[in-house]
């Protein structure tokens, strides 16, 4: 079993790519789209100024949610926790010669996945390993080979061997838990490491009266790009390079037309493509999609061309009408594709309770359901 999430699955809690300043077809623009916008005074500049915008209106909130305590719970996290119980249910279900490894791959660099793992964990309610493609003893490092790995429990006199539960999670955009070390990837997800990344990064961005200038303009839902193309800079370019350089530390992938253009990240990026390509063409594989709207299109292609395997089963889950209009659009040629919606929208609440919902067999007998 293998699950595709993206955004959508945390929305509520972290803000969007979305801002308010329109195109020139009159529709909003996002982040990502403001990236291709051609300033005519300085590109350099204009790129790095979209990259602080970025950080302070989506990463800063992010990095400082993985600074709070546990105990601070919201309607997102207990949807990321039902989501993963229900996993490991399943899993348990599984016969014991049964594969009982599900993948989760995730755009998302949030923190939520972790959040969800730790707190099913310290309730010692389900027993479960997570793979997180890291292996270290006091530093850890990432490979993407540490997905292969897999657990097993013995008995005492070894009068048996069963496999142990496993979430696979891959962050195929990098995590904010992942830090450069040595051309590798480190990952810590110590509050501290957080928090020293948001010190090191605030105290580099400094006050710049021009950047506020800047985010008024993206965020006026009566500009348009036109004003972005001319834009002129005024702020400290110092304080500007400092706070990029910092900003360049950060292990993921940007929402820009050049996704992958550092030289750490780009190999990660590719090996765990390759891996889901591995995983979607095992014979029998399902691909559940949710919160993903397929808009980065080195996944999409990846997931096109394994749909050429005929054993595979892909579930899309659809937000809205809007979004099944879309997403049929680029999957209608696949008899192996399979849409679901919801009579209102298909939001992560919604999809654990009317759709991902673990039933005991003992339970549906005594009912009468199948």
């Amino acid at each position: 079993i293998n699950f595709l999430i993206g955004s959508g699955a945390s929305v509520g809690l972290f803000p969007t790519l979305n801002v308010n300043i329109k195109g020139t077809d009159g529709k909003n623009e996002t982040i990502e789209s403001l990236f291709k916008v051609k300033n005519k005074n300085n590109q350099e500049l204009y790129c790095k100024y979209l990259f602080a915008h970025y950080y302070n209106s989506c990463i800063k909130e992010v990095i400082d949610f993985n600074t709070k305590k546990p105990e601070e719970e919201n309607e997102v996290t207990k949807n990321y926790t039902q989501f993963v119980e229900t996993i490991i249910k399943i899993l348990n279900r599984k016969k014991p010669d049964d594969n009982k490894v599900c993948n989760i791959f995730t755009t998302n660099y949030d923190g939520c996945f972790e959040y969800a793992f730790d707190a099913i964990l310290n309730q010692k309610t389900h027993q479960f390993i997570v793979n997180d493609g890291s292996t270290g003893f006091r530093q850890r490092y990432f490979n993407v080979n540490n997905f292969h790995i897999n657990s097993f429990r013995t008995g005492i006199n070894e009068s048996y061997n069963v496999q142990n539960p496993q979430i696979n999670i891959i962050h195929l955009h990098g995590s904010l838990f992942w830090h450069k070390k040595n051309n590798n990837v480190l990952v810590d997800y110590s509050k501290e490491k957080q928090q020293e990344i948001l010190k090191n990064i605030n105290s580099s961005i400094g006050e710049n009266n021009d950047l506020n200038t800047f985010y008024d303009l993206i965020k006026n839902e009566k500009e348009k790009t036109d004003n972005l193309e001319k834009y002129e800079f005024n702020g400290d370019i110092d304080t500007l390079n400092k706070f990029y350089e910092k900003y360049q530390e950060l292990v993921i992938v940007n929402p820009t037309n050049q996704k992958f253009s550092d030289t750490l990240i780009e190999p990660y990026y590719y090996e765990m493509l390759r891996h889901l390509c591995f995983e979607l063409e095992k014979p029998n594989s399902i691909l559940i999609t949710f919160g993903f709207s397929f808009a980065d299109e080195h996944i999409l292609n990846m997931v096109k061309r394994s749909l050429s395997n005929p054993t595979l089963q892909m579930f899309v889950c659809c937000y809205n009408d809007k979004e099944y209009e879309t997403l049929k659009e680029i999957f209608n040629s696949f008899n192996n594709v399979e849409f679901i919606r919801h009579v209102n929208n298909l939001n992560f609440t919604n999809f654990n309770k009317d759709f991902f919902i673990f039933e005991n067999k003992e339970s549906t007998k005594k009912d009468g359901k199948q």
